[in-house]
């Protein structure tokens, strides 16, 4: 069981996602900014990321350099998947920060791929 961080300000967005990752039977959490995002990460340590673009206090780049730039490596690791809806999708993909990026709108099997992508070989 893989355990996956939303970071998703739109509520109903969220709740979809976590719901059909629980129903992957993935440990789900939810963060609603960038603040709590890296809080989250730093307490949890989670396998992997799906990270909107916008958000509010703090960019999804900005959580995602962060993460990056952290002292431990299995932190800095974590594969970051980017959601955004922007036209600017190229340029979040060549940041460098992220390890894949997800446009919305997406399909719920595009969803399950790329987290049992990232997750595949996790115990």
């Amino acid at each position: 069981m893989a355990r996956v961080l939303v970071v998703e300000d739109n509520v109903e967005l969220a709740a979809m996602i976590e719901q059909i990752l629980e129903l992957g039977d993935h440990d789900v959490l939810i963060a609603r900014n960038g603040q709590d995002a890296i809080e989250i990460a730093r307490r949890e340590g989670p396998d992997l990321v799906l990270m909107d673009v916008m958000l509010p206090v703090r960019s999804g780049l900005d959580v995602a350099r962060l993460i990056r730039s952290e002292a431990d490596p299995a932190l800095a690791q974590i594969p970051i998947i980017a959601m955004s809806a922007s036209s600017n999708l190229r340029v979040v993909a060549e940041s460098g920060e992220f390890t894949s990026v997800l446009s919305k709108p997406f399909d719920i099997d595009t969803l399950i791929a790329i987290v049992d992508i990232h997750t595949s070989g996790l115990p």
